[in-house]
């Protein structure tokens, strides 16, 4: 498994959805994972 920090797991998230072929779908996932991901670093999301 590779290193993942709060930097770059959405760049891996995203790739992995990098070749979905429903492209609407893709567009809608994107937008999701960059918006929550960014709401989870700007609320310090932690596990505890």
């Amino acid at each position: 498994m590779r290193n993942l920090d709060e930097n770059t797991i959405t760049d891996a998230v995203l790739a992995r959805h990098a070749h979905a072929d429903n492209e609407r779908l893709k567009t809608i996932v994107t937008s999701l994972v960059r918006h929550l991901h960014a709401f989870a670093r700007e609320v310090d999301l932690t596990s505890c």
